[in-house]
């Protein structure tokens, strides 16, 4: 890096990523006060190769609960480049994750078990689970009023490069990440807000007017409304539906 650290900035640096790290290895997974409730609103914006402006431009909201359950929303583009909303969560009260799909207002609910939550949360943490042994730590600064670490990495074989800035009192949330690609393509994000507060129920909600349907049945209605595209990848739809069936709740 050019810019020269005094030895004191350097071991803080140090010490505090090493906290991180250590946090990854165990990231907390169980219920209790030691996983921190918050609310953020955040853009996304994608930039093609050389352009100033985005190609799109996705506001999101993710959320989780001091019991570990999470939830994602965020803006859509769909195949025929209309505009929807997805809403993702895992509720640890009702022991099921959740998928909404826009164009066909379905909604996919699957049960999870005692077993499965240590894999259901982990996505809960996906700002620390993401990062990994390989991003080199650089100096602090602030965003929104928290104190934020500089991370980057290069990735092997694709020559894409991250930097995110993660906040250590969020448990490591990225309060703005940069992913680029050799070719000169970004995508951005940035948070816009915090809320230190116990998600609201509402963000735990399917919208009124969805559908419960199975994969096969979404994968079917889509590719009817947009002809010609599916929503899920060809050959995985049999798997899918499979693993669906299987985690219905009973």
């Amino acid at each position: 890096m050019s810019k020269i650290w005094t030895a004191a900035s350097a071991l803080l640096a140090s010490l505090a990523v090493g906290c991180i790290f250590g946090y990854l290895q165990t990231p907390p997974t169980t219920h209790g006060n030691q996983i921190k409730p918050f609310v953020v609103h955040q853009v996304e914006r994608i930039f093609n190769e050389g352009k100033d402006q985005p190609v799109f431009a996705s506001d999101q909201t993710f959320a989780r609960r001091s019991d570990g359950s999470w939830s994602d929303s965020f803006t859509s583009r769909e195949a025929d480049g209309s505009y929807g909303h997805v809403l993702d969560y895992v509720d640890l009260a009702r022991m099921v994750t959740v998928h909404t799909e826009p164009v066909t207002l379905s909604v996919m609910t699957w049960a999870i078990s005692a077993a499965d939550i240590p894999r259901d949360t982990a996505a809960g943490f996906r700002a620390c689970n993401d990062l990994k042994t390989g991003y080199e730590a650089g100096p602090h600064s602030r965003i929104l009023g928290y104190d934020v670490i500089f991370v980057s990495a290069t990735y092997t074989g694709t020559g894409a490069t991250e930097a995110r800035w993660v906040a250590p009192a969020l448990d490591c949330y990225a309060l703005r990440s940069v992913y680029r690609t050799p070719a000169g393509g970004h995508d951005d994000f940035e948070v816009t807000a915090v809320q230190e507060v116990e998600p609201p129920a509402a963000l735990f909600e399917v919208p009124s007017g969805y559908v419960e349907r199975s994969p096969k049945a979404i994968q079917a209605l889509y590719s009817e409304k947009i002809p010609g595209t599916v929503v899920f990848a060809k050959g995985q739809v049999e798997s899918l539906e499979r693993r669906y069936r299987a985690a219905r709740p009973q």
